[in-house]
């Protein structure tokens, strides 16, 4: 039992790892607005602000708020308020760590690029115990 348990938490811990691959065509550098849903749902919106470098590591900042009228009882995880990310540029597209650092309590998301100026992707709030919610999320370019 002791063994499985240890398999799990490691699958679980790993699948929150980075993707590696070659680097994608997509420029993904500037900001952008942001905006979540659960299902059909708007539930967070604001900007994040990425920076690949040579290596295809995504740096940058976010600063994201509940949907105005939201019910403040829906869970949305720790996407609220400001901070740091983190990231990688991959050919699938872009991945990013809200919360660099955290091994539990996190959101991730992965985008993929729909045109110069639009990323549409995935973002999942991640506990030890693995994703808890999520949905669907649309980045619009703002300035490059």
């Amino acid at each position: 039992m002791a063994r499985g348990t240890v398999l799990l938490l490691a699958a679980t811990i790993g699948s929150c790892a980075a993707p590696s691959g070659p680097v994608a065509s997509v420029d993904p550098n500037g900001t952008f607005s942001y905006l979540a849903r659960i299902g059909p749902t708007p539930v967070v919106e604001g900007t994040l602000t990425l920076i690949v470098a040579a290596d295809s590591s995504v740096s940058g900042s976010w600063e994201l708020h509940r949907v105005p009228g939201l019910d403040p009882t829906v869970s949305v995880g720790p996407q609220l308020g400001n901070g740091p990310l983190a990231g990688q540029l991959t050919t699938a597209g872009v991945w990013l760590d809200l919360n660099p650092g955290w091994a539990d309590n996190n959101v991730f998301v992965a985008l993929h690029s729909e045109s110069a100026a639009e990323l549409l992707g995935t973002w999942d709030h991640s506990t030890i115990i693995g994703p808890v919610t999520g949905g669907s999320v649309r980045l619009l370019r703002l300035e490059h």
